[in-house]
């Protein structure tokens, strides 16, 4: 009887032993969480282009008037566009928002690169499609899906940076909301990719 008693109690410690481990392992492991709650901006019109052309104005201006001091002129930027972008409505309308924006900021644009000093603009835009019970969500009424029903069904990056021979000068990263009857506006061959969460 003494010979069980003393064998329970030893299968009990070493079982008590093995959850302290498995507690201890587990422990210092991150516990998942989320993002502290943000906004988004939703692209919903060609006037929001042009709100992202003045903003990167603005924001290459005074990158320009903190890097280039010496009271020279600033050197003048090139925006390069290829002819692929020409099929693509946001490419093809961007440059020409852009080009204005940067003329009202006095910066001067210019139609070729031959100038050792010249600064070269480039800019692209990425569809990132969310997966379909977003777009499913999104149309549905039950209010017990109202939370998901507001989540968007994609999203486009939109990267913008110059450079002048190999150094960065300035460069951009700026994501908004799209709708799925949008992508096409910025849709390329190769630039969009699928979220899937399984």
């Amino acid at each position: 009887m003494q010979r069980t008693l003393l064998t329970s109690g030893m299968l009990a410690v070493g079982m008590f032993s093995g959850l302290l481990g498995l507690t201890g392992c587990t422990a210092s492991m991150p516990t998942p969480t989320h993002y502290t709650s943000t906004t988004q901006q939703e692209m919903l019109s060609v006037y929001h282009w042009d709100v992202l052309a003045d903003h990167l104005a603005k924001q290459l201006k005074q990158t320009l008037d903190g890097t280039f001091t010496d009271g020279n002129v600033k050197p003048a930027v090139f925006i390069r566009y290829t002819e692929a972008m020409e099929k693509i409505p946001f490419s093809n309308v961007f440059q020409a928002q852009l080009r204005t924006r940067l003329m009202q900021q006095g910066i001067p644009v210019i139609t070729q690169t031959s100038y050792t000093d010249t600064l070269i603009m480039e800019f692209d835009a990425q569809v990132i499609e969310h997966n379909t019970p977003y777009s499913e969500a999104r149309y549905n009424r039950n209010p017990c899906f109202d939370c998901v029903a507001n989540m968007p069904y994609g999203e486009v990056a939109i990267t913008s940076s110059v450079t002048m021979g190999q150094q960065f000068i300035f460069s951009s990263h700026d994501a908004y909301y799209v709708r799925a009857v949008d992508f096409d506006w910025f849709k390329q061959h190769g630039k969009v990719y699928q979220v899937v969460n399984k």
